[in-house]
């Protein structure tokens, strides 16, 4: 059993609860992950495959089973909702422009 910890800008993913601590096994940042519910086709959908997600990142994926299909649509929802969010965000931070005016005499970088 996993536990997940969606935060605004990464997802946390846990072992299973040891003497009331989390381990967290991955930290993963919210514009690198991806996520999918196509379990279902692949030709195995049974009850399982359909309250599951595929969470996946660069070297990395795994299968997450929820205890309803409810608990999986709403993970869903925010997963694809923060991670829209995190890359828009990224995705500002990283523009720049570089501006070069030209003279007739020398370029001045702005």
């Amino acid at each position: 059993m996993r536990e997940l910890f969606l935060c605004s800008n990464v997802l946390f993913i846990s072992n299973t609860k040891y003497e009331d601590r989390f381990n967290i096994k991955y930290s993963v940042p919210l514009e690198i992950l991806w996520v999918s519910d196509s379990l279902e086709k692949t030709g195995r959908a049974n009850s399982r495959a359909r309250r599951s997600l595929v969470l996946g990142w660069p070297n990395c994926s795994i299968v997450i089973s929820f205890y309803s299909l409810g608990d999986k649509e709403e993970w869903l929802f925010c997963l694809r909702r923060f991670i829209k969010l995190a890359k828009n965000k990224a995705q500002h931070e990283n523009t720049s422009l570089d501006t070069i005016i030209e003279d007739s005499e020398d370029c001045t970088f702005v």
